[in-house]
């Protein structure tokens, strides 16, 4: 069996919503080391010599989410026959901190001359002339460098931000990751979850339940990462992270950057079992956040987790899923993809009002009614932290 999670999981347990992310991004008060980059503080440092307000990188960020919003509400006009309305984006109504994320990366990328896109160059020139005072300088290239490092910070801030907000001190709702992960009826249980939250992996230890992540054994505060654990025989769950995690970090390892796993640690104090110092040139983790993920999917560990939730894909022909609001287009072919490719497979869906997931995906809105129909989408009206193995087991018919 194949268990597919999304955000929606971690709400019960506290974390919070990516709006509520993205209103505290914008509407916050925060603080910025000046002498160190990427040092951010949610409350007001006692010396103040070292710090100082995120004024300019927060006004940065509200421009980035006004031009959004501008945009999924005026795009696609049409004549009524007696006046020119406005359709909108039809897929996505709402500015989130991921959508802003993306702009700061194409902005940053822009102005080191890896985009050569005519939309993303316009659209830094739009940001340039609205950005008025936010940036120093007076000629347009002084000011377009000024938005390159403002964007960086921005970023950071962002990862910054995400990080902060996805710690918790207990776990709700997720009993049923515990069920099935224990239940003697299933054989191998792969869990996906595009969260960089560490909810699941926290619940399974708590439980006492082994799975393999894609790191191996400890050497000292870190665990490296190795693929090969996926394939041990004795390895019924699987973890599997698309999208990264909070505890995934970059370091130097005899002169080579590799990604490893760290718990609770410092990542600026990590050691091997040697007492060698690990090099950690990248305070923020490893996860992917924005469009620009999709890119990201082809490099690094990101590519060998990819290869391992395809295989998850073929190998299973049964996905439980729970939490994904189908936001990610490129996510949504591969579901597409691996529903067209067994008519046996099936997604029994858990969400308290499954069609209103048609309004925020293409290929959900095309496919859900017929899908249903044939019997691979099996929408069930309630949450996964209210669901038990015993409701999974009437909708899988595993009795019979």
């Amino acid at each position: 069996m194949l268990l597919f999670l999304g955000s929606g999981v971690s709400l019960p347990s506290g974390l919070p919503s990516v709006m509520q992310i993205t209103e505290r991004l914008l509407k916050g008060t925060y603080f910025c080391d000046k002498n160190t980059t990427g040092t951010y503080y949610s409350a007001k440092p006692e010396d103040l010599q070292y710090a100082e307000p995120m004024l300019k990188v927060q006004q940065l960020l509200q421009l980035l989410s006004e031009l959004d919003e501008y945009y999924l509400q005026s795009i696609a006009p049409y004549w009524s026959g007696k006046e020119f309305l406005k359709t909108g984006s039809i897929y996505r109504s709402v500015t989130s901190y991921e959508d802003i994320f993306y702009l700061t990366e194409q902005i940053r990328m822009a102005g080191l001359g890896l985009v050569d896109d005519v939309p993303v160059g316009t659209f830094v020139d739009v940001v340039e002339r609205k950005a008025g005072n936010i940036l120093e300088g007076e000629s347009r290239d002084a000011r377009l460098i000024s938005l390159s490092h403002l964007a960086a910070d921005a970023k950071r801030f962002i990862e910054w931000m995400v990080t902060m907000s996805l710690n918790i001190e207990r776990i709700v709702g997720l009993d049923l990751v515990v069920e099935l992960a224990e239940s003697q009826r299933i054989e191998r249980l792969d869990i996906v979850t595009l969260n960089h939250d560490t909810l699941v992996e926290q619940i399974l230890t708590e439980n006492n339940i082994s799975f393999v992540d894609g790191f191996g054994s400890q050497d000292g505060d870190v665990r490296w990462q190795d693929d090969t654990v996926y394939d041990a025989k004795d390895a019924k769950v699987r973890l599997i992270k698309p999208h990264g995690s909070v505890n995934w970090y970059k370091f130097s390892l005899n002169g080579k950057e590799r990604h490893a796993m760290i718990d609770g640690k410092d990542p600026a104090q990590c050691n091997n079992q040697k007492g060698e110092r690990l090099k950690n040139y990248i305070k923020t983790p490893s996860f992917l956040s924005g469009k620009n993920k999709v890119i990201s999917y082809n490099r690094g560990i990101y590519t060998d987790v990819f290869y391992r939730f395809h295989r998850a894909l073929r190998e299973n022909d049964l996905m439980v899923m729970s939490g994904y609001g189908w936001g990610d287009t490129a996510i949504n072919l591969r579901l597409e993809n691996w529903i067209d490719y067994n008519r046996n497979n099936r997604v029994i869906l858990l969400h308290e009002n499954p069609k209103e997931l048609m309004n925020r995906s293409l290929q959900l809105d095309q496919s859900y009614n017929g899908l249903v129909r044939v019997g691979q989408l099996i929408p069930v009206p309630q949450w996964l932290c209210n669901t038990s193995l015993s409701d999974l087991t009437r909708q899988m018919h595993l009795d019979g």
